[in-house]
């Protein structure tokens, strides 16, 4: 192998300042709240600005249904399992720093799923929560109730995900606080 085809196969090192626990809680915070905007915007178009009930009922349809509630009880149990699996796995395996790499991008990656489940279900009780309040039924729950309902499963789904990302990146990327 000569010096030039050595150069090639070498990567340069690429310096990574790891954030203090503030900054990796303020930037999930913020990723997670710009999916819920996204998630509410889309609600938001699709019922023509929220003047459309049937076409938000249909939208609505798409991501609630008979089976959310055990939808969200499969996937805490899916990332339980694969958790599990993955970390099986690097167990067993022998020890290489490409799998650790790899494993630890999945284990991270899950936080992401949490968060697109979680944002998806919030911005929509929110677009939910603002058309009911700009078109007022007697019939239908206030809008402060879908409000809390949006406040309550957010908070529920971020802390869950944030907490998965926080295991398994802060030690590569979360500074250890000084004494």
């Amino acid at each position: 192998m000569t010096e030039q085809s050595a150069k090639k196969d070498t990567d340069e090192v690429v310096m990574v300042r790891k954030k203090s626990r503030f900054e990796f809680f303020a930037g999930e915070v913020l990723i997670y709240l710009a999916q819920i905007k996204v998630f509410f915007w889309v609600a938001f178009l699709i019922s023509g600005s929220l003047n459309d009930e049937d076409r938000l009922v249909e939208f609505l349809s798409t991501r609630f249904n008979d089976n959310s509630l055990s939808e969200l009880g499969y996937i805490i149990l899916g990332t339980i399992i694969t958790f599990g699996t993955i970390l099986a796995i690097q167990k067993a395996a022998p020890e290489t720093v490409w799998f650790d790499e790899v494993a630890d991008e999945i284990l991270t990656s899950i936080s992401k799923t949490i968060y697109f489940f979680g944002s998806s279900v919030t911005g929509s009780i929110l677009a939910v929560s603002l058309f009911i309040y700009l078109n007022p039924d007697n019939e239908a729950p206030k809008p402060e109730f879908w409000l809390s309902l949006s406040i309550v499963f957010g908070i529920g789904s971020f802390l869950y995900g944030c907490l998965i990302s926080y295991a398994f990146s802060h030690k590569k990327y979360v500074a250890k606080p000084s004494s």
